[in-house]
């Protein structure tokens, strides 16, 4: 399915505020995105990997969001920051996403990241407030 005919069913801001919003508050691992977007119960698992890798790739190519490494499971023990030049490659492999990978990979959220959550629409925000709490908002 193209990601055009997955975004008719799925707003992009907002989902793109959701990934922001909870790369804020600390994600353990890139398989947090992917719950994060199986909100949406009618998306096959290709579809949720597909919106999720689209939406992390443009996260960080507008520097909101950094791509961290870590050698251990409880994300202690930071390698480095990822290159945007090694995103993809890191996204395109399966075992990147998995909590048990290693080296297991992250997101941390950036000063421009804080700033676009700071001037999100405050019914967006509301939105996924009642989401994260109740697994509501739709």
């Amino acid at each position: 399915m193209e990601l055009s005919n997955l975004y008719s069913s799925v707003n992009r801001q907002l989902e793109k505020l959701a990934f922001l919003v909870e790369a804020s508050e600390g994600v353990y691992g890139l398989y947090e995105f992917l719950l994060t977007i199986g909100y949406y119960d009618f998306l096959t698992i290709v579809g949720k990997y597909a919106i999720a890798y689209d939406l992390l790739k443009e996260l960080l190519l507008e520097d909101l969001i950094v791509l961290e490494e870590f050698t251990d499971p409880d994300l202690k023990q930071k390698i480095r920051n990822v290159e945007l030049t090694e995103v993809e490659l890191i996204l395109n492999q399966p075992f990147s996403w998995y909590t048990s990978s290693r080296p297991m990979y992250s997101v941390a959220i950036t000063a421009k990241g804080e700033a676009y959550i700071e001037a999100a629409n405050e019914i967006d925000l509301k939105k996924l407030e009642r989401r994260f709490l109740y697994n509501d908002g739709k």
